[in-house]
């Protein structure tokens, strides 16, 4: 068999393999649309599996093992549920101490500074508006003691 390549049949064969040459680009982009979109399914199925299955995609799986599996699932989010809990539980504990422990360091501070300024307000010593004032007797005569001591009392 004897192939003549004239020019209609050149032509005929050219515009042939164009045509598969554009059905073939087609292909390779349609095949790199489908794999990114597998990508974002697969993505989206990995944060999907952190929650709760609302429903069935799977349906070439049988019945009994979806159902097992959401089984696990459940029990696994049940398991993080109680160790969330039993977390929550001693992170409460700890919190309540350290409130306890600050209150009585304050305490404490209060304490010694309600003495410090009643011996310096009994001695006359203090400083008002950067200068000591006295009256004759040796007294205090500032306006802004009382008020200190009383918010000192607040605190």
């Amino acid at each position: 068999m004897t192939v003549v390549l004239d020019s209609p049949n050149l032509e005929r064969l050219w515009a042939l393999l164009s045509e598969l040459s554009a059905q073939l680009s087609a292909n390779k982009e349609q095949c790199v649309a489908l794999q990114r979109q597998a990508e974002e399914l697969k993505a989206q199925a990995v944060h999907t599996n952190t929650g709760f299955a609302l429903k069935r995609f799977n349906v070439d799986i049988t019945q009994e093992r979806f159902e097992s599996e959401l089984e696990r699932s459940n029990a696994q989010l049940t398991v993080e549920n109680q160790q969330l809990h039993y977390e929550n539980r001693q992170l409460n504990a700890l919190l309540k101490d350290y409130e306890g422990t600050l209150e009585s360091v304050m305490g404490r501070f209060r304490g010694l500074a309600v003495r410090f300024y009643s011996s310096v307000w009994k001695d006359g010593g203090l400083l008002c508006g950067g200068m000591s004032v006295h009256d004759g007797g040796g007294g205090c005569t500032c306006s802004l003691l009382p008020h200190f001591y009383d918010l000192l009392f607040i605190a």
